[in-house]
């Protein structure tokens, strides 16, 4: 794949232009002529002139973190690139589209919700690929990225799309949920968006090697591997946070509830043969054991609520301290710098 993976005649945004010195040794990025201010299509605030322009690429398409769990998704994801639900497919299944610009979240799901980011117009210039291309092998212009990576995450997301509108009905979603510019047609799309079904998974970013992937999972994986307590902090409230452990537990205390009212009733229809050593006394500190065993699992259940809720306390205090001595750091610079152009 020498420049674009799609022929010029299919691309859909030709707002965009590469230029390339006559020597050969760099490219530029701008804007067609009669076609706007010198930035990317829908996005006013990325410069095609500024240095920051490769981060701004970055941003909006690396996907670092699952980069780095991406060799143990396989115990959490199906391990097949294509596995990703279509648009329709996510509303049968009770999921609401929700969009997101952040590229980590593209294709994550969570209960009743997926997160889905938009593809953005100038992923559809065929200018823009070929300079990203050209970019990765040297031409790029000033900027500390990685335009290989980009080039590799740029291919993965737009594959995605591949899965995630099949029908006229997915497009239908897609353009209903800003996912897709209004002024595309299905057909004109299609054209787009068919050469992807052939890229490779040794072509895209190590995320992308899978399809839809579920956030309690990743949330489970981010302990462990990134040396965070979540993915994606889902519980913004206490109670949101605490109301899930109350099916599990009212489950537990059930059981234990109905094990001890029988080990009650069991002991006192047999005491007499207990008083007369009739062969109950196994039966006897069984349910002595089990009792006291009931008290201590439901004092430690206790503990460990007080406990979470008061790490999640000093965590929140935590922060707010450090925000708190750094503006006030920052203003005493500040302050500092006036004085001395007073004087």
């Amino acid at each position: 794949m020498d420049f674009a993976p799609f022929l010029e005649a299919h691309q859909l945004d030709d707002t965009l232009e590469l230029r390339v010195t006559p020597d050969g040794s760099h490219c530029n990025l701008v804007r067609a002529a009669g076609k706007g201010v010198d930035s990317l299509p829908g996005m006013p605030r990325v410069k095609l002139d500024q240095t920051s322009f490769a981060r701004d690429m970055a941003k909006e398409l690396l996907t670092t973190d699952l980069n780095v769990l991406q060799p143990w998704l396989w115990l959490v994801a199906t391990q097949k690139s294509s596995h990703i639900a279509a648009l329709h497919d996510q509303i049968v299944r009770g999921r609401n589209i929700i969009i997101t610009e952040k590229p980590g979240l593209h294709c994550v799901w969570n209960e009743d919700r997926v997160f889905i980011k938009p593809m953005p117009r100038w992923l559809m210039s065929h200018a823009w690929w070929r300079f990203v291309k050209k970019s990765s092998e040297g031409l790029a212009p000033p900027g500390n990225c990685d335009w290989g990576a980009i080039y590799r995450a740029a291919l993965g997301f737009t594959r995605s799309y591949y899965y995630l509108v099949i029908h006229e009905s997915d497009f239908d979603l897609a353009q209903h949920h800003k996912l897709i510019p209004i002024d595309i047609t299905f057909e004109a799309f299609h054209k787009f968006i068919e050469i992807f079904r052939d890229i490779q998974d040794t072509d895209v970013s190590l995320r992308y090697t899978f399809g839809d992937l579920r956030l309690s999972r990743l949330n489970w994986l981010a302990k462990s591997h990134l040396g965070r307590l979540h993915y994606l902090k889902v519980h913004r409230q206490y109670h949101t946070y605490f109301s899930r452990f109350y099916g599990p537990l009212l489950f537990i205390f059930g059981l234990f509830t109905v094990v001890l009212d029988a080990m009650q009733v069991t002991i006192g229809s047999t005491n007499g043969a207990v008083d007369q050593g009739g062969g109950w006394d196994s039966v006897t500190n069984i349910c002595r054991w089990f009792s006291i065993t009931t008290i201590l699992v439901v004092l430690s259940i206790i503990l460990l609520l007080l406990c979470m809720l008061s790490f999640r306390v000093l965590r929140e205090l935590v922060f707010a301290l450090k925000d708190m001595f750094r503006l006030k750091k920052r203003r005493g610079g500040a302050d500092a710098r006036e004085k001395v152009s007073l004087s």
